[in-house]
């Protein structure tokens, strides 16, 4: 979800000449006074170029009069005559260096044409003279998160605030900061206050939903996302936030109006097409989420996410080389996306470029070290490959992560049943059920090394339960079937390897054993019919059998 870019809300103090303010500048020229004066009266009624008029002519009668040149900055600068005003408030402080007022205005401008460093040191000359000013923390605090130091942002932002408690705006920007660097419970303290303080405040009420979104506070969320669009109904970013939560809510059709919304606002949003083509992929309507992606890619060839996106549904489709391609494309873009480095190092695997596929899972793990997912990835990647010692590892990192993390048992067991390490393995996977009492491979594989250690009952019991979990696994059943032939229930055996090939009909392996049975049955008709399927499908054991059976 795309958060809302900072508001930034630059104060240009207007500082005039009236009579109280004569004692800041020696006026040797009573009539360059007056002309001040003149000035101030015309720029607050609206007069601007009256203003600068007046101005000028003090300064004509008084060259040194720092403060006339001050105040025709100011008057310039709200004409837009940037570059007049600069000249002005240049000359203000070589006439009198220890007006703060013109360093501070100076920096706004410099601020507004992109020269940051400048802004910077103008401000810090500002807050030399005069520490007590809010605004001036407050601009610095602009300008220094702007070029990324939002720990400085937040100390700025942090002394205008003691300042004026009452700046909603402070707290807003800081609120930002904040949130850039992660402190989120921060952030939502601090737009809170601005609302607080600003019960109208849009934007504060659009960040603090998205904080309560990435909270997976969808209801509060939408709250705010409601009172934003009820202050603001024309800003699009409202609508496709507010589309973000009621999709979260499970309220499809209320998150397609919004996003249609945002589309009439903003026609070349490419994030909605985005979020379009996700909806469509939760319905099932692939070619759908595909045709939305193409759009998307058309608006914004550069965003790295709908190609992330796109390349997810290549993968499901079975598409392993065209999701390679858009994953290749996502970290193109963005070489920091570590979903990408895991989803293209899934493709490789399955592509059988193990080596590949370890690379681009180190390099998600580069970037997320407590990456789980990507270190059991690497493992069984490893372990594929025979490296059994670096599989063990990742698997070990991972649960001295996340010791509740039920697959890397479940890998560490894969790992002792390969090393014959028969009792480690129960172990390994009776952790991974017990604390994912629903994870069907693990009693699937438990069942298996039962059987082999000859635990027929506790075998069968485990094929038993993997099969309510999961009733469409073929394998499941042929194993059962063992099971229940060990145990001399030759029809619960053969009942099973049919439902197996009514699962699977090319499973060869289902119907030698059912003729295997038939035969020992007597019911050799039955038994030859199997035993030529299984034949058929290229199992060749069946040869002897089909010998006494078929005649």
């Amino acid at each position: 979800m795309k958060k809302e870019q900072v508001l930034f809300f630059i104060i240009l103090i207007l500082s005039f000449a009236a009579g109280s303010v004569s004692a800041q500048v020696i006026q040797p020229f009573r009539d360059s006074r007056i002309h001040e004066i003149h000035g101030f009266v015309k720029f607050k009624s609206g007069d601007i170029y009256g203003a600068i008029e007046e101005y000028t002519k003090a300064i004509k009668s008084n060259p040194k009069d720092a403060l006339a040149y001050y105040n025709r900055a100011n008057a310039k600068f709200a004409l837009r005559d940037t570059k007049g005003s600069m000249e002005d408030y240049n000359r203000s402080i070589e006439l009198n260096p220890a007006y703060a007022y013109a360093y501070y205005n100076r920096g706004v401008i410099k601020s507004e044409a992109g020269d940051k460093r400048g802004a910077y040191e103008d401000y810090n000359k500002a807050i030399e003279l005069n520490s007590k000013d809010a605004d001036m923390y407050y601009n610095r605090g602009v300008v220094v998160s702007s070029v990324g130091d939002k720990k400085s942002a937040i100390e700025n932002y942090t002394k205008a605030i003691e300042l004026r408690p009452t700046d909603a705006d402070a707290y807003y920007n800081r609120g930002n900061s904040e949130a850039d660097m992660g402190k989120t419970p921060d952030a939502l303290s601090d737009y809170t206050k601005a609302i607080e303080l600003n019960i109208k405040y849009t934007a504060a009420y659009i960040n603090r939903g998205i904080i309560y979104a990435a909270y997976r506070k969808y209801d509060k969320a939408l709250d705010d996302y409601n009172k934003a669009i009820e202050l603001n109904p024309g800003y699009a970013e409202e609508y496709f936030n507010r589309g973000n939560a009621k999709f979260m809510l499970g309220d499809k059709k209320g998150a397609s109006d919004d996003y249609k919304k945002t589309l009439e606002l903003t026609p070349d949003n490419a994030n909605v097409y985005i979020n379009f083509g996700i909806m469509k992929n939760a319905d099932g309507d692939k070619q759908g989420a595909m045709a939305d992606y193409a759009k998307a890619i058309e608006i914004d060839p550069k965003n790295a996410d709908v190609f992330y996106n796109r390349g997810n549904i290549y993968y499901e489709l079975g598409d392993k080389q065209n999701a390679y391609a858009d994953y290749t494309r996502t970290l193109e873009l963005n070489p920091k996306h570590r979903k990408a480095f895991v989803n293209r190092g899934l493709a490789k695997n399955a592509a059988g470029d193990k080596k590949g596929a370890i690379e681009d899972f180190t390099s998600a793990l580069e970037l997320v070290p407590n990456n789980t997912d990507a270190l059991n990835y690497r493992g069984n990647a490893r372990y594929d490959m025979g490296n059994i010692k670096g599989a063990i590892a990742d698997f070990n990192k991972a649960l001295e992560i996340n010791p509740n993390d039920y697959k890397a048992h479940f890998n560490l067991g894969i790992v002792k049943h390969s090393s014959n390490d028969n009792p480690g393995a129960i172990i390994e996977f009776t952790e991974a059920i017990g604390l994912n009492p629903k994870f069907t491979d693990a009693y699937y594989n438990r069942g298996i090394i039962k059987a082999a250690s000859n635990d027929k009952q506790g075998a069968l019991a485990d094929f038993n339960f993997a099969i309510s979990l999961n009733p469409k696994n073929a394998d499941v059943y042929i194993n059962r079937g063992n099971a229940k032939y060990a145990l001399k229930d030759k029809q619960g055996s053969i009942d099973d390897f049919t439902k197996a090939i009514e699962l699977n009909p090319s499973l060869a392996v289902a119907y030698f054993n059912r003729g295997s049975i038939n035969s020992s049955l007597g019911k050799k008709e039955e038994a030859c019919s199997d035993l030529k399927k299984a034949k058929e499908l290229g199992y060749d054991k069946a040869d002897d059998l089909i010998k006494t059976n078929c005649k």
